[in-house]
């Protein structure tokens, strides 16, 4: 492959993966869910999905978002309702 075919496939590959990413950010606000504490949850549970539904109980609208460990940096208050110990 040429070098410039390489950088183009790399180049969309990523402004695809980009464009998913923000999508998800932005449907998670859409439903009230702070991104973090989805994302978190998603990387989480998704390599367990293993049917569609699976996969759509996985969406911001759908998912039942915990709160965060405590452990983790800037967790302090990330889901409503929640408060970081001290």
């Amino acid at each position: 492959m040429s070098r410039n075919l390489i950088q183009s496939l790399l180049l969309w590959t990523t402004t695809k993966a980009t464009a998913l990413l923000y999508s998800l950010i932005e449907s998670a606000k859409a439903n009230q869910i702070e991104p973090y504490a989805y994302l978190y949850q998603l990387f989480r549970e998704l390599p367990y999905a293993q049917s569609t539904p699976d996969y759509q109980n996985l969406l911001p609208h759908r998912i039942q978002v915990r709160p965060l460990p405590y452990d983790l940096p800037n967790s302090k208050n990330i889901v409503k309702g929640t408060q970081a110990k001290a």
